[in-house]
């Protein structure tokens, strides 16, 4: 990608805001085309322009870069994007033509926020407007004796929560909460949140389905307790459509109720067909277990959850996160607390593609 194609990228956005045409005057016109206005992610656009002006007075721009009023550039855009063409001049600035080129392929970022150091770390990030939430994770930093997961969750449709504790012994930790968000300033996708709480128990689980017309992107879990905690053991795709989720008292007695959550994505003209890959990987049984599943590069990851298999007291979730810098990869942790109990805990990662 060129300089011109970054900062023509860059600037879309800002252009689209400022622009307040107070009309065309006489003798000004602009004619622009984008060639072809639809392709997949990765191909390029060629965008055509020819501007006419009653005087020499006027700036010409394509998305806030300076263009001769006669051109031809070419861009590979990686999301949806518009170009814009206008005129300027010191008093005020003209919107001419624009064209939106829509790129069949999904933008998806993962964003985060830390919370402070606390016996009961919790945080969570917002996705910016024009992203759809997608999924989330939870990562607690490691301490001694050790604090664990209780909530990892979509608290509404643009934030995801997340929420440890430590128990019965102190250990303070921070934790981050993950929120993996799709780009769609077109409005061309609609997502659904489906939960469902089961029933209160010492070791409470609960599943949710979200419906046949969405395919399942992520989803979460959150524990409601009262006393000294119920902990979070498993936080998973249960098949394509259902979320698992499950807790347990630990040591000390304290039943409470969970709620399972899953999030759907679909086309809102169904034009487009998306499909769906999880990948699981476990690990072996050990006091502190960690698994990592990767898609590879044909999906973009949009969810993931984990399940911590245990025999005694208790394995206890700490982490089931999005790798950063990684190919589509999920990492989940585990670890006994206060009682020995070696566990292995499975990372599933969620993935989708279009296909038409």
């Amino acid at each position: 990608m060129t300089q011109d194609e970054r900062m023509l990228s860059c600037h879309a956005t800002d252009v689209a805001r400022s622009v307040d045409p107070p009309g065309v005057p006489e003798g000004l016109s602009g004619h622009l085309t984008v060639t072809p206005e639809r392709i997949r992610s990765g191909e390029t656009v060629v965008v055509d322009w020819s501007i006419t002006a009653p005087t020499s007075g006027f700036r010409f721009a394509l998305n806030g870069v300076e263009v001769p009023a006669r051109g031809r550039r070419t861009f590979t855009p990686t999301k949806t994007q518009t170009f814009m063409l206008t005129a300027s001049r010191p008093s005020s600035t003209v919107h001419l033509s624009s064209r939106t080129v829509i790129v069949d392929g999904l933008s998806i970022q993962i964003f985060s926020a830390r919370s402070e150091l606390a016996q009961h770390p919790s945080a969570s990030v917002d996705i910016p407007p024009s992203y759809k939430l997608l999924g989330g994770g939870a990562y607690i930093f490691p301490s001694v004796p050790g604090n664990v997961l209780w909530a990892s969750y979509p608290a509404s449709p643009t934030r995801w929560s997340v929420a440890g504790k430590d128990h019965i012994e102190r250990s303070p930790s921070r934790i981050t909460a993950y929120a993996i968000g799709l780009y769609d300033p077109m409005d061309e996708w609609e997502t659904i949140i489906a939960s469902n709480a089961g029933e209160r128990a010492l070791h409470p689980s609960a599943r949710v389905e979200i419906p046949s017309s969405y395919v399942m992107t992520g989803g979460g879990a959150q524990v409601q307790y009262s006393g000294a905690g119920n902990l979070l053991y498993a936080s998973y795709p249960y098949n394509d459509r259902t979320w698992a989720a499950a807790s347990k008292g630990h040591i000390e007695r304290d039943p409470a109720v969970i709620v399972a959550y899953a999030i759907g994505l679909r086309s809102r003209y169904g034009v487009r067909r998306l499909e769906q890959r999880t990948v699981g990987s476990s690990s072996p049984f050990a006091s502190h277990p960690s698994a990592i599943a990767a898609l590879g590069p044909e999906y973009h990851l949009t969810g993931g959850g984990a399940r911590d298999l245990w025999n005694d007291a208790g394995n206890l979730l700490t982490s089931s996160y999005p790798v950063l810098d990684g190919v589509g990869e999920w990492v989940a942790d585990g670890q006994e607390l206060l009682r020995p109990d070696p566990g292995s805990v499975t990372a599933y990662a969620i993935g989708v593609r279009v296909v038409r």
